[in-house]
């Protein structure tokens, strides 16, 4: 079976730092980021969205420290397919989610991971699933993976403890 390829949007990479920082490794997000890091997932990601995930992770009311933030985004860089977008109009409610459906689109991903439900509408998943992509939340990607994957005993991911972000 193939890698399966996605896009993971802003919210799920925050609550996937958090959990880091407060030490829950089986948060979704979490056993998501292990999944990216690992590489048990093709991860698709555009300058702009790690340009966005920084500005995020940076915003003081988290309370991470810089070296954190600035580790996080280089393995992501690391760990994620880079592709181009242009920065157009995808028709999204919220202009800010253009870049996720525009990554999604020139990735040509089998699934858009998010928690944004302006992202989950009935329009947006229409217009993905016409290019074969669906809009899942974390959860439901992680039990799709483990389904198609029957995850075989012999393979874990990288458990993101043993990673050095902390």
């Amino acid at each position: 079976m193939r890698t399966p390829k996605i896009v993971v949007n802003t919210n799920v990479l925050v609550a996937a730092a958090l959990s880091i920082q407060s030490k829950r490794p089986n948060s979704p997000s979490l056993v998501l980021f292990s999944k990216m890091a690992s590489r048990d997932v093709i991860a698709v990601a555009s300058p702009q969205m790690l340009y966005e995930l920084a500005g995020k992770l940076s915003n003081p009311s988290f309370g991470l420290p810089s070296t954190f933030v600035i580790d996080l985004i280089k393995l992501l860089s690391d760990a994620v397919e880079m592709v181009s977008i242009r920065g157009l109009d995808m028709g999204c409610r919220d202009e800010r989610d253009n870049i996720f459906t525009e990554t999604a689109y020139n990735g040509r991903v089998d699934a858009l991971v998010t928690r944004d439900r302006d992202l989950q509408d009935a329009q947006t998943r229409y217009d993905l699933a016409k290019r074969k992509c669906q809009v899942l939340n974390t959860s439901e990607l992680l039990a799709l993976l483990r389904e198609s994957l029957n995850e075989d005993e012999g393979t874990r991911a990288t458990p993101v403890s043993n990673l050095d972000l902390c």
